[in-house]
């Protein structure tokens, strides 16, 4: 299903070295955030494949605020993203 939107994943992502920038909807930045992945958003939340708006997270915030139960979380979007 190329190019069809899925509701709650992230849309667009881009990783630096120390930070990473998505575009999200702004209610599973709250989900994530009561894992201790806490993203702040640095835009509006504007109409892209629905309700999204721009947020980031810098490495030190992803590794100070993670609760230990979501570690494998971590482990596990390491991977992924590589």
């Amino acid at each position: 299903m190329k190019g069809r939107p899925h509701r709650g994943k992230i849309q667009d992502l881009t990783l630096a070295p120390d930070r990473a920038l998505v575009m999200m909807e702004p209610r599973l930045a709250r989900l994530l955030n009561s894992c201790g992945i806490k993203f702040t958003q640095v835009g509006e939340v504007i109409d892209y494949h629905g309700r999204r708006g721009p947020f980031c997270i810098t490495r030190e915030e992803l590794l100070q605020n993670l609760q230990a139960d979501s570690e494998q979380l971590l482990q596990s979007l390491i991977r992924t993203l590589g």
